[in-house]
């Protein structure tokens, strides 16, 4: 169409001239007269403007003298004019309109490779079109054409001259203008019905997955039956026999069977099956169930509740099976999906996104960095895998966090990587080993600044050594209490829940580089790391009872080369409802001096026993005074 527009005006001629120089390549012209716009009848003299404009870099000493390339045979005192074509003025034009269009789409296709964002597209192609319409406006079509103007040998007095197509330049950039309003409008449109109904299709992902994922009986019968007291012969027995039964009547009363009921997937195709532990454990019959209806006796390989991960087997073969992904690549937001059976619905599907990831959530299963999701997790998800959108499992659903005993919108499933580190042992030995340090971390530093402030950090980051158990690796290496370890085989530890998971993946016997800070200096430490037994996960699950010697609920120690008391521990009494945090030095109480410990025992022996007691505590070398109050 732009084209079309200028196709119609005839050759156009901007100026007539007399040649009063002739050179080798070039010629001189100086100029008669203005041209005036025939279309507009304007008298301001537009050709001047132009041919200044023409004339920047071709003007010679004269104002009106203008060097033009030009090899035809020409004498001095030739009348000649001066134009342009219409076909070279049209494509001219044309490229030049289509600038702010083409910087548009590039800028388009640079915020692809940016972002997947339409809206960034958008505003990309916006930017950089705007740009491309403002240069448009600042240097108009005379200016950008950069050519120098023809002679024409022929005067052609037509109906206009260069400046009559001024008019259809105008036409066309109403119409670029228009054109560009009208892409943007439908780009943005688009652009929003592309937000509203761009949301994942999951048919697919299911017709993929489904085969490959099982259905899970157990059954657990009773190790002993019962027997029957006296206290539970009938009445009418009693009257006959008193407590003593007759020989034909049973003395031991069968207890039913417990049955259970979970998921599981199929990761190899000679039949090994993985699933929670808490599934399978106490089981004495294992029951799955294909989607195609076939049952199969599963026999259980092996078991971790460490980690809650299970595997077992059936006798099949050339069975579908589930592609891994990476759950450490795994990204909070992005989009998951379960199959499982809850409430013995089979093949039930439920979606959502990870909300976190390494979620600790204590006891057993400390040595697991949950992924923490949204995904409706019932009774019978459990051992159920968790795709992401590419159909690989990232995770097998294991825990709800309920109040109800339904799901609330927290559901926590074990990072594939570590199942997959659990199931190959399990299927090479039948049991898990992993790594132990020996240590026992105090978590609430992590919400804890001021503490952090007091061991020398500028962040409650890292793992906080409350413990070292004795004879263990951590001892051995010069690790201590009050050590923050922050580096561990050098990934970094933020908070105390990463530690553990760390340790357990590492092989018994290989030693590793930890990073520790202490009394506020970086200390590095080489450490063998040691097997956790059964017997040592039981022994360390809690640090002993602590016990204050009085009756403000502290345990206290000498606080070194300063005078007072340093809190160790602050226990549940008066002390702590006052305010006394760990890590406080009392430096004063009840208006006395406290230099040591034994400072500190005597007034408190000395407390009323109702009242307060004023105590005066340095706090990140800054002073607090608390009042306690006491009451016996």
């Amino acid at each position: 169409m732009i084209p079309f527009i200028l196709a119609a005006q005839p050759t156009m001629i901007i100026e007539r001239g007399t040649v009063v120089a002739v050179h080798s390549n070039e010629i001189i012209v100086e100029v008669l007269k203005t041209s005036a716009c025939q279309s507009c009848q304007a008298r301001h003299g537009c050709g001047q403007a132009v041919m200044a404009e023409w004339g920047n870099e071709s003007r010679q000493q004269q104002k009106n003298h203008f060097r033009i390339p030009y090899q035809q045979p020409v004498q001095v005192g030739d009348q000649v004019e001066l134009g342009m074509a219409e076909d070279t003025l049209s494509k001219v034009a044309l490229l030049v309109y289509l600038l702010p269009l083409g910087l548009g789409f590039l800028g388009m296709l640079l915020g692809a490779v940016i972002s997947s964002n339409e809206w960034l597209q958008l505003l990309a192609f916006t930017l950089f079109s705007g740009f491309g319409y403002l240069v448009l406006n600042r240097f108009s079509v005379e200016k950008s054409t950069v050519l120098i103007p023809k002679i024409l040998r022929t005067y052609h007095a037509g109906k206009g001259n260069f400046f009559a197509c001024q008019e259809s330049l105008n036409k066309m950039k109403k119409f670029f203008i228009s054109v560009f309003s009208i892409f943007m409008l439908v780009s943005m449109s688009t652009s929003s019905l592309a937000v509203q109904v761009d949301l994942p299709d999951f048919t697919q992902l299911v017709e993929s997955n489904v085969p490959s994922v099982v259905k899970i009986s157990t059954v657990s019968n009773s190790d002993a039956n019962s027997q029957i007291g006296s206290n539970e012969v009938p009445e009418w027995f009693r009257y006959f026999f008193g407590d003593q039964l007759p020989e034909q009547m049973p003395r031991q009363r069968p207890q039913p069977s417990r049955q259970g009921l979970g998921s599981g997937f199929i990761i190899s195709d000679d039949g090994y099956i993985m699933t929670n532990n808490h599934v399978v454990d106490g089981a004495d019959e294992v029951t799955v169930r294909m989607i195609n209806g076939n049952e199969y006796e599963a026999e259980i390989i092996g078991v971790d509740p460490a980690s809650d991960v299970a595997l077992i087997k059936i006798d099949a073969h050339d069975l579908p099976k589930v592609k891994f992904g990476d759950s450490d690549e795994a990204k909070v937001g992005e989009w998951v999906m379960a199959i499982g059976s809850p409430f013995n619905f089979e093949y039930s599907v439920t979606k959502g996104i990870i909300s976190a990831k390494g979620r600790a959530l204590g006891g057993n299963d400390r040595y697991v960095p949950f992924l923490q999701t949204d995904v409706p997790i019932n009774p019978g998800n459990s051992g159920g895998p968790l795709f992401n959108m590419k159909g690989e499992v990232v995770g097998i659903n294991s825990q709800i966090y309920t109040q109800s005993g339904g799901f609330m919108g927290l559901s926590f499933a074990i990072p594939i990587n570590i199942a997959r580190n659990v199931a190959d042992q399990l299927k090479q030995t039948g049991t898990v080993e992993r790594g132990w340090l020996g240590v026992e971390m105090y978590p609430p530093f992590n919400d804890d600044i001021d503490l952090a402030h007091s061991l020398g950090l500028e962040r409650a980051e890292g793992a906080l050594i409350g413990r070292v158990f004795e004879g263990s690796p951590a001892e051995k290496a010069g690790i201590k209490q009050d050590d923050v370890l922050i580096e561990f085989d050098g990934k970094t530890i933020h908070r105390s829940s990463d530690l553990p998971p760390l340790v357990g993946l590492v092989k018994p016997g290989d030693k590793v580089k930890v990073k520790v800070i202490r009394a506020s200096k970086e200390k590095t430490l080489s450490v063998e790391i040691g097997t956790l037994t059964k017997e040592v996960l039981s022994g360390q699950t809690a640090l002993p009872a602590k016990k204050a010697d009085n009756p403000l609920n502290i345990i206290v120690t000498d606080a070194g080369s300063r005078n007072g008391v340093k809190v160790d521990d602050v226990l549940e009494g008066p002390a702590q409802r006052a305010g006394v945090r760990q890590g406080d030095i009392i430096t004063m109480m009840r208006n006395e001096f406290v230099r040591d410990k034994n400072d500190f025992d005597r007034i408190v022996s000395e407390l009323p026993k109702n009242g307060a007691v004023a105590v005066r505590i340095l706090r990140n070398e800054s002073i607090v005074y608390l009042a306690i109050p006491i009451r016996n």
